[in-house]
């Protein structure tokens, strides 16, 4: 995988400091091509949704929404919890 400062614009160095993120991208986005497509590293996540729309995954549920919408808030909701859990267990290591 890459390094964040290998694929940060020099106008987004704030990226770099990004330890943990998914970033979403909808294919029905007209954005999409613009934002992470790939991830960066195993914790700076790329999740492409290819029935989405702009922020669509960050709404609340709706009958509407289509399965991979679904399956991408499940996904980010599962990375979160990961780090959450990673975060305690190298915090009671620690002296």
């Amino acid at each position: 995988m890459r390094q964040p400062q290998q694929v940060v614009p020099e106008d987004q160095k704030w990226w770099i400091t990004l330890k943990m993120a998914t970033h979403s991208n909808g294919e029905l986005d007209p954005w999409s091509g613009g934002g992470v497509t790939e991830d960066i590293t195993d914790t700076l996540i790329a999740i492409t949704i290819p029935e989405g729309a702009h922020h669509l995954d960050l709404r609340s549920n709706n009958a509407l929404d289509p399965t991979a919408v679904l399956l991408a808030r499940s996904l980010e909701v599962r990375y979160m919890q990961q780090w959450i859990r990673d975060f305690y267990a190298n915090s009671r290591k620690k002296p």
